[in-house]
């Protein structure tokens, strides 16, 4: 009886595996598919042939289109929320960690530009958009890992501990989300790197606590002595 019983296990998982293989495999037909010609020119005939299976098979996996777009989008965030652990488990100042945060959260919507090509092919606006990815995302999974680091930056004395942590994390959301409107809104938006520097010298300038500005500026002030012309020093 338990030679069956693991029998039927193995089976069970082995199955399963072929299962989730075939739908990472129908997902990227997808995508390409999606990209190339659009939501909307895009067929289920063809989305099955791209992966070389029947359109019964297809069906058997997701309901339709929006479906294929749906997980697509369940797919992405589960991967930036995996990449936002990761760095969240770094050794490295709350600052550091939180610039790395963006920096990553606006280079995966660099990379995954596509995607928001397959939206706008639906017809969906900005504002549509992130109505759909707001109910997709955990939002209050990312929202509590963010509330932690800026917890941990005003016990350390990174962070200005007079202003609600509540607040910060809203801040930090609103920055989140402002390289996906740019991007969103222009051709040739700055990039990733260009966009961290400009918001963190905003963000961190307003958050930094009295001791931290004091920090900074007697570093400025040290590398101001280290970099004067011989000339001057005379």
């Amino acid at each position: 009886m338990v030679a069956t019983d693991t029998i039927e296990a193995r089976t069970g998982s082995l199955k399963e595996r072929q299962r989730e293989e075939r739908a990472a495999l129908i997902l990227r037909a997808a995508s390409d598919l999606l990209i190339e010609k659009g939501y909307h020119d895009a067929s289920m005939d063809e989305i099955a042939a791209r992966a070389g299976i029947s359109k019964g098979a297809l069906y058997l996996h997701f309901a339709g289109k929006e479906a294929l777009v749906v997980r697509l989008l369940e797919q992405e965030i589960a991967e930036y929320l995996s990449l936002i652990d990761q760095v969240a488990r770094q050794r490295l100042t709350v600052r550091a960690r939180l610039e790395r945060i963006l920096l990553e959260t606006y280079t995966t919507i660099d990379g995954r530009h596509h995607l928001l090509l397959i939206l706008r092919s639906m017809g969906w606006n900005q504002s549509v958009i992130w109505e759909r990815l707001e109910k997709q995302l955990p939002l209050s999974e990312l929202t509590a890992r963010l509330a932690k680091l800026f917890e941990e930056g005003k016990a350390s004395g990174e962070l200005d501990t007079t202003i609600a942590t509540s607040l910060m994390v809203a801040l930090f959301l609103s920055l989140m989300r402002m390289y996906s409107d740019q991007r969103f809104e222009e051709n040739q938006p700055l990039s990733p790197e260009a966009f961290v520097a400009s918001v963190c010298h905003v963000l961190f300038s307003g958050l930094s606590s009295p001791a931290a500005r004091h920090a900074v500026t007697l570093q400025s002030v040290s590398y101001t002595h280290l970099t004067l012309p011989t000339s001057d020093l005379v």
